[in-house]
């Protein structure tokens, strides 16, 4: 159970200091788990796609395997022209206001702004830009100067994503890349942010982090 402290907590922080101390070292503590981190691994999809990459990169010190499902690995995305058109090159710009800047592309049934993601976490303005910095795994990679090999990672995400994942993960790959970063990437052209995509994809995740697990 979370405790009631942490919901008087508006940071984001709060819960990862309660996941990456209080869970981690109860779990440790009270059953029998390997303590090296080649023998741990991290998941999640979507939202939890990007906070287990970004947690893996800040912590890899305790995991040794990342997977992210459509993921957001780059939640200050931007293009050159401050909207969201999809990109694989440079225009991997990050916003500088958290105010109006869209988060995700502006379709028929998704219409997604920075303030209704984060405003509840970070309030408006600088802070809230200095707040989604903090959690974004594509400057975590950078401000935690993440080299090839540290970790394995693995990102599958789908070309008609209709909150703009794509644009997110290329840009993200983009820098890592620039950085000699390897990872591994299931991309399917038609895959969209939704419960079937997943479905597909999570089976080729599953035997990707089998395979990278080590055994003691």
């Amino acid at each position: 159970m979370i405790p009631a402290t942490f919901w008087a907590d508006s940071k984001a922080g709060a819960f990862e200091r309660y996941l990456m101390c209080d869970v981690w070292n109860y779990l440790h503590e009270n059953f029998s788990i390997r303590p090296d981190r080649e023998g741990h691994s991290i998941t999640g999809v979507s939202m939890g796609g990007g906070a287990a990459i970004g947690l893996a990169i800040k912590y890899k010190e305790r995991f040794k395997t990342a997977v992210g499902l459509m993921p957001l690995v780059n939640i200050r995305y931007v293009d050159c022209q401050a909207g969201t058109a999809p990109t694989s090159s440079r225009n991997a710009g990050r916003c500088a206001s958290a105010s109006t800047a869209p988060s995700a592309r502006q379709t028929a049934d998704v219409h997604a702004r920075f303030n209704t993601l984060f405003a509840p976490l970070y309030g408006r303005g600088e802070k809230a830009i200095c707040g989604m910095s903090e959690i974004n795994p594509m400057e975590i990679m950078e401000r935690e100067e993440l080299r090839n090999g540290e970790l394995n990672l693995y990102i599958a995400y789908g070309g008609k994503d209709q909150f703009n994942i794509a644009a997110q993960v290329e840009s993200f790959l983009y820098r890592a890349r620039e950085r000699g970063i390897d990872v591994t990437v299931d991309y399917d052209p038609d895959g969209r942010h939704d419960l079937a995509t997943g479905l597909r994809m999570f089976p080729r995740a599953v035997a990707w982090s089998s395979a990278h697990a080590s055994t003691p």
